[in-house]
């Protein structure tokens, strides 16, 4: 198929919260220098909003917007695969209600990194928000992952993971990579994403910038309520990954790693430190890098243009 568009934004919605969605969808089609298609893609909601939605697309004379609603319940894999299918974009980003593009030029930046370093696979920095408030930045925690010669070892075998919302991928990459787990997991897309492409040797490249805003405690990954909803499926996504790459030393030690969860806290850092000595430097930077501080009236101030104050939601 031919690509309509350089890039389809997919945004994932379960029981979504009206009012962040459309700010959401205002952050997109504030965008500028990008071509671009929108998919509003809801994972069998409780509520049917679809009306209400759709005239207010029109009302704001936003072009380029599909539906793609579906009718039962799914998963996060399975509504994102659904959503991929019938997208026209080179490349794919999925966002989420409440989460934002960081200003007017984060798409771009996107697509340029894409075609400038021919990368399958590119994320980000981001700031995480709680209504007004900044937070200090989460994950990934070391700030050395965004220097490219790091990336295998903080990410696949010290398992910093980078953060789900800052990643975006070649559509016919991360549709194939969905497939393949998509009868094993339901929620935990992000990270089997980030595994399989490193592991099978896929241009993955940092931006060191800022392109998110991330909105802490509302997603299933960082509300403790929700985030038992993927214990399953870490537990199956690690199990595959030892069938997938059974010979990788890599995978070998970075499964050693997780499954050390349980341990008390001293001992699950010295089983760590005995796994990878190197371990301790990685450490120590994350701990520096948690207490750095943004500048939160600047930084809110940026967050209420994006979500565009001039709008009527």
């Amino acid at each position: 198929m031919k690509d309509k568009f350089d890039i389809s934004v997919i945004v994932c919605c379960y029981n979504p919260d009206i009012q962040k969605l459309k700010k959401t969808i205002n952050s997109i089609y504030n965008q500028k220098n990008s071509n671009f298609e929108v998919i509003i893609a809801d994972d069998g909601s409780n509520e049917n909003y679809y009306d209400s939605l759709a005239n207010w697309i029109k009302e704001m004379n936003y072009k380029n917007c599909r539906f793609n609603f579906l009718t039962q319940n799914v998963g996060t894999i399975k509504n994102i695969i659904s959503a991929i299918e019938i997208s026209q974009g080179k490349y794919v980003k999925t966002i989420s209600p409440g989460d934002y593009f960081f200003d007017e030029f984060s798409m771009a930046k996107y697509i340029d990194t894409f075609e400038r370093e021919q990368a399958d696979f590119v994320f980000s920095r981001a700031v995480y928000y709680c209504e007004d408030d900044i937070l200090p930045s989460i994950s990934p925690g070391n700030p050395t992952v965004f220097n490219n010669k790091y990336l295998l070892r903080k990410i696949v075998l010290f398992q910093d993971f980078i953060l789900g919302a800052t990643v975006a991928m070649k559509r016919e990459l991360e549709l194939t990579y969905l497939n393949e787990i998509k009868d094993k997991m339901k929620y935990l897309e992000d990270v089997p994403l980030t595994f399989f492409s490193f592991l099978d040797g896929k241009k993955v490249y940092a931006i060191s910038d800022n392109l998110i805003w991330y909105e802490s405690g509302y997603g299933i990954s960082t509300n403790s309520n929700l985030s038992k909803l993927l214990d399953n499926d870490y537990d199956s996504f690690f199990k595959y990954l030892k069938e997938k790459y059974p010979n990788n030393s890599i995978v070998k030690r970075s499964i050693k790693f997780f499954y050390c969860k349980d341990c008390p806290k001293l001992m699950r850092f010295i089983k760590r430190l005995f796994l990878s000595p190197v371990f301790i430097v990685d450490y120590f930077e994350r701990k520096i890098n948690r207490k750095k501080k943004n500048n939160k009236n600047e930084s809110i101030n940026k967050l209420k243009k994006i979500i565009g104050n001039k709008y009527e939601v």
